[in-house]
């Protein structure tokens, strides 16, 4: 019977065996990939259209929607998961997680490596999990690759930055190492993340206020 039901889909036509079968699939895979990254929210809707070999967008769309529909699958953003909204951590994980989030808001405005981290928390394995998760929970922010930063420390540099610049057109290395009390080792990849975000624009060796920051 499902075989001879059809189904449209952003002006195609597909059965409906064609996708019940695409659905079990789905499923599967996002159920293998929550199992196997229990730190990790969810699979990446695009990297669950390239393993089911969907290049047609709509199709995937309508899969994802009929398991959410059917309670079999969770959505947040770009992820997807199985097994319920939320992730079910160890008591373990739960601590090194707390760990990690404290260690970055002890380290105020200067951001933290991966090796940084591992030491400070006693880390006998990789961190990355955790700092992702942190990230995805909008606790921490990456700065450079591999290195993160406290939000709450984030925001307020944000803000610092942004009142200096409404009472002077431009800010240096030197002033903007001064408002953190940082030194050139931290002060400059921090100014050229915020460059990267349109918060600043480096003109010559000064920065002034980018269009993210009202400039």
């Amino acid at each position: 019977e499902a075989a001879r039901k059809i189904a449209s889909v952003g002006g195609r036509v597909f059965t409906e065996s064609f996708i019940a079968e695409k659905m079990e699939e789905a499923v599967r895979l996002v159920s293998d990939f929550t199992a196997a990254n229990r730190l990790s929210w969810g699979m990446e809707r695009e990297e669950l259209r390239s393993r089911l070999e969907i290049e047609f967008v709509p199709l995937l769309e309508l899969i994802v929607e009929r398991g959410i529909n059917e309670g079999r699958m969770f959505a947040k953003d770009s992820l997807i998961r199985t097994g319920g909204g939320d992730r079910d951590l160890s008591a373990e994980d739960s601590a090194m997680l707390r760990d990690i989030e404290n260690a970055l808001e002890a380290a105020e405005y200067e951001f933290l490596s991966e090796e940084d981290l591992k030491d400070r928390v006693k880390a006998t394995g990789d961190v990355r999990h955790y700092l992702k998760m942190l990230e995805e929970e909008e606790k921490a922010v990456r700065i450079i690759p591999g290195c993160y930063m406290h939000r709450s420390f984030y925001e307020k540099m944000l803000e610092k930055v942004k009142e200096l610049l409404k009472n002077k057109d431009t800010m240096n290395v030197a002033e903007f190492k001064g408002l953190f009390s940082l030194s050139r080792k931290f002060a400059v990849p921090l100014l050229e993340h915020l460059d990267s975000k349109r918060y600043t624009v480096r003109v010559g060796n000064e920065r002034k206020a980018g269009p993210a920051a009202g400039g």
